[in-house]
């Protein structure tokens, strides 16, 4: 008697996921981990391939991020991850989802930005952003901690 694996292992198919797991009566889905050294996480369709990868490494340069620190998974996948304090999450090619990322990018998938000025320059937009907030953000607080003394001088 051939069990499951058996007839997807004819078929060819070596990995599969449940798309629904939580409809299988008893079954509990276990949360995986996110690497702790992610600091961009990628939510796409397809992982990014060749000529995606080169331009995923300029656009990350950008905002002075590596691969090494971006981590892949597709969108089916982003309720089964347990993470915790992720700077940035970025959809590409799919519909934003609910999150706990502190930053978030929307963009179409990575092929379709390659040759499209009005793509290129709308994420562009949304990274600027970010940045903007957080010169902001250091600059404030980098004048709260000069407080004048009673001679007019910072301390």
């Amino acid at each position: 008697m051939f069990s499951s694996s058996h007839y997807l292992s004819a078929m060819g198919i070596q990995q599969w996921d449940l798309i629904h797991p939580e409809r299988l009566s008893g079954f509990q889905v276990t949360a995986q981990l996110l690497d702790p050294d992610c600091r961009l996480l990628l939510v796409a369709n397809q992982p990014p391939q060749d000529a995606e990868i080169v331009l995923l490494e300029r656009i990350l340069s950008s905002f002075k991020l590596e691969l090494a620190v971006v981590r892949y998974i597709q969108p089916t996948q982003l309720k089964q991850l347990a993470y915790q304090d992720l700077e940035w999450i970025w959809f590409a090619g799919c519909e934003p989802m609910v999150h706990q990322a502190q930053k978030q990018l929307h963009s179409p998938r990575l092929s379709e930005i390659a040759g499209n000025t009005q793509y290129r320059r709308a994420l562009w937009q949304q990274i600027c952003r970010y940045q903007a907030a957080t010169t902001q953000t250091t600059s404030t607080q980098a004048s709260a901690t000069q407080i004048p003394n009673s001679q007019g001088t910072h301390l």
